[in-house]
């Protein structure tokens, strides 16, 4: 189909390529159908400062993948504090608007992957009826509580927030949801008004996709977190186990090594209390890893862990991405939240739940090599049926030419 014939879709995101994030892979897939162009930051995350060769002046207009690629003025995140983040929302909504105004006559249709912050979605809304295209928008947070996670003070502008959340979903047109666990949290806005919720699950880097499983030998147990250190991944409640873990690895005759990929706000804390409970030689820590470099990691290891913080329920509800990567890599999940995870796991049976972080370990440790197989063989399963990108990539399409 030529470039003429084919219909707009315009990409809000405050994240795009060279950052990694999974919106990136979708705009090329979606580039063969429709005429992309996206609306984006000045490259600043995670860091929090400029990529090299972007900056106010520099490579503000691009093409990637021939998806022509719009940066409007950013203020960089900074060091993540409140008034930094705060400046960096609030100038992605101001100039983003003015861009859409430049851009909105040939719009049709504006999808917005909808990480935290849910406002990213404001200047797409506010000109809708202006410009009568249609928006979808594709949750991969809950808001506010999120944000409140991150800024505990700003609970005290909830009645603000749960407003623009309530105009934000009933302006749209099209609402993806990560997972259907999410639902609850999204159809509290319109209790008076019915709206159909869909699914888009999240997928992985073909990289960690493994179509064999590993020889395995249950007397060298590899487990690895992999992803984001930050408030909601479960550091404290790893922390807190950490003594009763020192005796159990101190006593089991197998070999246990913990891999640590990634870095985050709790980063350091885990660090110390590592040093602190003289359990250097059951942690390896790398950092952040490039793909190829995680894969290797991947590839060490039999256990996959995913926590989250114990006190915040809306967390159950999340998927992350690293859990998706584990399962890729054929890799059993162990994780501490009841929820989501808890319920795919149980149903593939491809993983262990426990509220409870010594448990977990106690409970790996425990496995014989015929019962560990058996648990990865089902975490493959799984991807094949529920994560293969081609299927997730095939049902959108389908549902967005429903739309325009």
């Amino acid at each position: 189909m030529s470039d003429r014939k084919k219909k707009t879709l315009l990409i809000l995101s405050q994240f795009f390529w060279p950052e990694n994030f999974r919106i990136n892979e979708l705009a090329i897939k979606l580039n063969k159908k429709y005429k992309v162009k996206v609306i984006t930051s000045i490259p600043n995350y995670p860091n929090g400062s400029f990529f090299n060769d972007y900056g106010y002046s520099k490579n503000r207009q691009q093409l990637y993948k021939k998806i022509e690629i719009n940066r409007v003025f950013t203020y960089p995140r900074k060091n993540g504090s409140a008034l930094n983040l705060s400046l960096n929302y609030l100038t992605f909504n101001i100039f983003s608007f003015f861009k859409i105004i430049f851009l909105g006559k040939n719009i049709e249709c504006i999808f917005i992957p909808a990480t935290s912050p849910l406002t990213q979605c404001l200047a797409a809304i506010f000109l809708k009826k202006f410009f009568n295209y249609k928006i979808v928008i594709w949750i991969q947070d809950i808001f506010p509580e999120s944000f409140y996670l991150k800024k505990l003070f700003l609970k005290k502008f909830s009645f603000l927030f749960n407003n623009l959340a309530k105009y934000i979903f009933r302006n749209s047109d099209m609402i993806f949801l990560q997972n259907k666990e999410m639902a609850p949290y999204v159809k509290r806005y319109f209790i008076n008004k019915k709206k159909e919720l869909h699914i888009l699950e999240n997928w992985t880097e073909d990289i960690f996709v493994n179509s064999k499983i590993k020889e395995i030998n249950n007397q060298k147990l590899n487990f690895v977190i992999a992803g984001n250190l930050g408030e909601a991944q479960g550091i404290p409640e790893l922390i807190n186990s950490m003594p009763k873990l020192g005796s159990l690895f101190g006593n089991t005759k197998k070999k246990v090594l913990i891999h640590i990929v990634g870095t985050g706000v709790k980063l350091n804390l885990l660090k110390n209390s590592v040093e602190k409970y003289n359990l250097k030689k059951f942690f390896k820590f790398y950092g952040r890893l490039s793909y190829s470099s995680t894969k290797l990691v991947f590839d060490k290891c039999q256990f996959g862990i995913s926590l989250f913080t114990s006190n915040e329920k809306f967390l159950e509800t999340i998927v992350p991405s690293r859990f998706i990567s584990y399962i890729a890599s054929n890799l059993m999940i162990i994780t501490n939240s009841n929820g989501a995870q808890k319920k795919i796991i149980e149903s593939y049976k491809c993983g262990y739940f426990n509220k409870n972080i010594f448990s977990l370990f106690k409970f790996a440790i425990s496995l014989n090599n015929q019962k560990l197989i058996y648990f990865m063989k089902n975490s493959k399963n799984l991807f094949n049926e529920r994560y293969n990108k081609e299927k997730i990539f095939s049902k959108f399409e389908k549902e967005l030419d429903r739309l325009f």
